[in-house]
Formats: structure tokens, C-alpha cells, sequence
């Protein structure tokens, strides 16, 4: 297990697909958590190698090796892709809950796993693909990986927005029409606040909106 602790940056997929090429599993973790929890989620998994950024390293416990991601010097040498070893039964990532009711718990998911979900999709809903999709879930919930594995592997293109434009839904519309978003993922309660006001509805309207409830899995 590889810890990822990055901002919501193109890095983020840079850092997911380097655990995946060296058939690790990814353990994303918010770098806006309490010290004390992202501690405590790195000692559960075990990872003892965490992939991060610059200014979020001093939140790690010394045990820890960190590589940052930023760092230029990683990306000289040899380009070519690994051997893919992983199998279907090997773990893809974990995955922590929020933790309300205890600690977190991490929830483990296989290769084989996103792909049938993946397979599913392309085969059995009216979700075009592929598409142009925005990444809006947090890297801590299970849906971030559907948008972006949906993207990447069926040859669309992933949109990386920041924190801000989340939680503001007049930047947020902004991107969706600069970029010509196709699909979205969107939870229930976001939703419901995005139609009450007319002017966001229509911002939305020809886009392929995916509803979420609360504390579900596609998995």
C-alpha cells in the first residue's frame, strides 16, 4: 500500500497511475484531515511509502519515506512502461470511511472489481462513452475513481478542478460550459440545492448527470 496525500491537481492521476504501474495499492488520503487521523490511516494500511507535495510532508510521521510528486528529478530516465504483473484479485486500493461512528475503517477493493463496474457501464446504462468528464468527487470516495477510471480507459478526457470551484456552483458551471463536460457525478443533495435555482438548472441541462445518494457505492 502507497499513500497518496496531493492537492486536487493534475498530480493526483499522476500519482494514482505510478502506484498502479508498480502494481501497488493506492491509499488516497485528503490532505485536510486532522494530522492525528492521517496518522492513524497510515499506520492501519501499512503503507510506509506516501506519494505527496511539497508543503503537505511535514504532516508525516518520520517512518514514512515520501517522494514529491513536483519533484522534476523523478520523471528523468527511462520512460517505458512497466510489465503489468497485477491481477484481478489483487487490491486496486483502500479506501477509508469517514469515521463517524469510530475510527475509520478502510474498505478494500479489487481490480476485478472496478472493471466489472467499468464493463457494466459501457455495456448496460446510457452513459456516454467516451466522454468528457468532470472530477468532482473527493478523492476519498469511490466514485473519484469511476469518473476517472471511465475517462481514462475508454480514451475521454478527465477535467481536474480545485477545492473552490467544488463548493461554488457559479465557477463550477463556469468550467462545466468552458469545457464542454458531458458527464457528471453528483450527489443527491447537490443536486437538489443545483435545481432549486433556475439559473444553475439550465447551466446543466445537456449534460449527462449521474445521482448519487448519500453513502453509496457503485462498487
Amino acid at each position: 500500500p502507497v499513500g497518496i496525500i496531493v492537492e486536487r491537481t493534475l498530480e493526483t492521476v499522476v500519482a494514482v497511475l505510478a502506484v498502479l504501474k508498480a502494481s501497488g495499492t493506492f491509499v488516497p488520503i485528503d490532505p485536510e484531515y486532522p494530522e492525528t487521523r492521517i496518522r492513524y490511516m497510515l499506520a492501519d494500511s501499512g503503507a510506509r511509502l506516501v506519494l505527496t507535495q511539497s508543503p503537505l510532508g511535514s504532516i508525516l510521521p518520520d517512518e514514512v519515506h515520501r517522494l514529491d510528486v513536483r519533484d522534476e528529478a523523478l520523471y528523468q530516465g527511462n520512460g517505458e512502461n512497466l510489465p503489468g504483473i497485477s491481477q484481478p484479485s489483487d487490491l486496486l486500493y483502500i479506501i477509508y470511511t469517514s469515521g463517524t461512528t469510530g475510527n475509520p475503517k478502510g474498505v478494500m477493493l479489487e481490480h476485478r472489481n472496478m472493471v466489472n463496474l467499468l464493463h457494466f457501464q459501457k455495456q448496460a446504462t446510457s452513459i456516454p462513452l467516451p466522454s468528457r468528464i468532470l472530477q468532482y468527487a473527493s478523492g476519498s470516495f469511490d466514485v473519484c475513481y469511476q469518473e476517472m477510471f471511465s475517462a481514462l480507459l475508454f480514451g475521454g478526457s478527465l477535467l481536474m478542478i480545485d477545492n473552490e470551484t467544488r463548493k461554488e456552483p457559479v465557477r463550477l458551471f463556469r468550467e462545466i460550459e468552458a469545457n464542454h463536460i458531458d458527464v457528471l457525478y453528483l450527489p443527491v443533495a447537490f443536486l437538489k440545492f443545483i435545481f432549486a435555482e433556475p439559473e444553475w438548472a439550465e447551466a446543466s441541462r445537456g449534460a449527462c448527470v449521474i445521482s448519487l445518494p448519500p453513502g453509496s457505492s457503485w462498487l
